[in-house]
Order: C-alpha cells, then structure tokens, then sequence
C-alpha cells in the first residue's frame, strides 16, 4: 500500500521548499507518493524545488486552458490521483498545499483517525470555519459540515465524489453549474471554485468531515493565488530560512486582507487511540 499525496506548486518557490522540509521530517513521509500538480504560468525556481525533493514523486504539469483560476489543475489533480490510487492499492489521498506546514505526526494522525472514524475527509488544520476556542487535547477529534483544503486526507470514496464534478461544463461557468447541480445550497452564489464545489459536496454528505483540537499543520501562506500580501525578498535560501524563523504576528503583518495564520505545535504528539467530543 502507497498513498498519494498531492501537492499543487506554482510560483512560490520559497513556501514550497519550507513545505517539502517539513514533510520530509514528518514521519511514515516515506510510505507515500508525491504528486505535485505544477499550474499553467509556473515559476521554473518551483520545478527546481520539486526535483531536489528526495521521495518518491511525479510530476504533472497543467495544460494550457481558457477556464479560470485553479480549478481544473486541482481536479483534475484528484481524478489523476484516484486512477494511481487503483493501482498502488492507496487507501487514503491528500492534499498539502504549497504553504501547509505538517507537525511530526502529521501522517500519522491522518492514518489513525481515518481509521477509527467515518468522515468525509480529516484536516489536521485549525478549523478555520469554527470560532470555538478548542483546549489543547492531541487526542481529541470533532465532527463539523465545513469543509477547508488545509492538510487534508480523504478515502477514495470521498474523491469519487469529486471528481464526479470535473467536468468541462464545471471549468466553463463554475457559477451555473453550482447553482444547477446544488441549488438547496447554503452557499448560493458564493465559492464556486474548487473549494466551494468540495463544500458543497461535503455539505450533503451524511458524514462531515473531522477537526483535530490539536492542529497538526498551520497554513501559513500570506501572499499567493488569493492572498495579496508582501513577499519576502532576497535568494531562495535567505528567504526560506526568513520563512522558518517567522512569527505568526511577523506573517500576518505581511499578509493583506486574511491576518488569520496561527502556528501549532508542529514537534508532534503520540496518540495511539482518539476521542470524538
């Protein structure tokens, strides 16, 4: 058994190798393998990170397409991911976006709470869609309908459900086909890219998705595909130790609109038996 983890990339070349560091000192990092979904208009500074990347990988560029934003790289992404899944008999697929930093147990946790919990996907993030101040409990877990794509892993079942929806007709009018495929919604016209259908998605699924009191990831990105923030300056290697060493307040203070980056405990825990609060 071999699970895929995927990794979107497209010009941050500095967040992505902060990224691939800690993943690397995650552990069980070596039982997996890498898919790194390079989007049209990438930086060649972010192919020379993935191929220093020392696991084993694959990597996929983006064709050349008319449709907006990110969506149809990240798709069609999973739908490449269920095909390897078949045959490298995965049980789980995740997805560790270029600015998701993973605590030690990162893998761990994800393998351990899919296992003992029904859940249409686990994020090892803090819930960015809960307001509930949660007490620090590494072995507690909770059930919530939001869904968010922040170090997080699903069964092959859950993407089957995905990628039911990428389609042509999805990538060409993302708001129509929101609307005609989920018009009881709570989101109405609100989030139609990627994230949006997978809520949606979520949002009907008898089983919501699990939440940690004890984030085993942060998402650190100030500044990106939708984050205006200021970038750090200088070589790669200045920059990526800048990012490691880098508060949460000195990174939101970069950020523009989201000031919402919390660091955790990224050392790990050892938990060998969850708790549903």
């Amino acid at each position: 058994m071999q699970n895929i983890t995927l990794i979107p990339a497209w010009r941050r070349d500095d967040f992505l190798q902060v990224t691939l560091d800690y993943i690397k000192e995650a552990t069980g990092a070596d039982r997996n393998l890498y898919v790194f979904l390079v989007d049209r208009g990438f930086h060649t500074e972010v192919v020379e990170v993935i191929k220093s990347f020392p696991l084993e990988k694959l990597i996929r560029f983006a064709p050349q397409h008319r449709y907006r934003g990110n969506s149809y790289n990240l798709l069609e992404g999973y739908k490449y991911a269920l095909q390897l899944a078949k045959t490298r008999k995965s049980e789980l697929i995740y997805l560790v976006e270029e600015d998701i930093w993973v605590g030690k147990d990162f893998f761990d946790y994800h393998e351990k709470v899919q296992s003992q919990f029904p859940c249409f996907c686990a994020s090892a993030v803090r819930n960015q869609n809960d307001d509930r101040k949660h007490p620090d409990e590494p072995e507690s877990v909770y059930y919530h309908m939001g869904y968010q794509s922040l170090g997080v892993s699903f069964k092959l079942d859950s993407i089957a459900k995905i990628v039911e929806h990428a389609t042509p007709a999805l990538y060409q009018n993302m708001l129509r086909y929101v609307k005609t495929h989920f018009p009881n919604s709570k989101y109405g016209n609100m989030w139609t890219e990627q994230d949006g259908v997978i809520n949606r998605i979520a949002e009907r699924n008898p089983v919501h998705s699990l939440y940690c009191y004890s984030p085993r990831a942060y998402h650190a990105g100030f500044v990106g595909y939708n984050r205006r923030g200021t970038a750090l300056e200088g070589s790669r290697e200045a920059r990526v130790a800048k990012l490691r060493s880098m508060s949460d307040k000195e990174m939101n203070d970069l950020a523009g609109e989201y000031k919402d980056i919390t660091r955790c405990n990224l050392d790990g825990y050892s938990v060998d038996k969850f708790v549903l609060r």
